[in-house]
């Protein structure tokens, strides 16, 4: 969890497009609109819904287990081209890990207290 100095920080860094608070709710990671609940977030309920396909939400986690049948692809539409992101090997985290779900892996260290050192859940919560 960030602090709101670290948000702010992170909010400025000029590589963010957008940090809000989170809220919590209930694990689901197969369909992201409807468990983030877009649609009853005031800015985007008006969007078209052909806006609200092939977007790729992203989450600063502590790590995910690739392995994790929540990460299996099958029924997934290709990665989008205009994507840049990339999945970068790190320790116990090969390309062979990344699939059409989990499209982007690298350590990030934007801020010094936020230290994630690879993309491998390492305090076994499994998402």
């Amino acid at each position: 969890m960030l602090t709101p100095k670290q948000a702010q920080q992170l909010a400025a860094s000029g590589s963010v497009v957008s940090v809000f608070e989170s809220r919590m709710n209930a694990l689901h990671t197969t369909h992201s609109w409807e468990f983030l609940e877009i649609d009853s977030i005031r800015q985007y309920n008006h969007l078209p819904m052909a806006w609200k396909s092939d977007v790729i939400v992203g989450v600063i986690d502590s790590g995910v287990w690739p392995e994790s049948e929540s990460f299996n692809d099958n029924g997934l539409s290709p990665v989008p081209e205009k994507f840049k992101g990339e999945c970068v090997p790190g320790e116990n985290f090969t390309l062979a890990n990344c699939n059409r779900y989990i499209i982007n892996n690298r350590v990030v260290n934007i801020l010094s207290t936020l230290k994630i050192h690879n993309g491998i859940s390492v305090d076994d919560h499994k998402s």
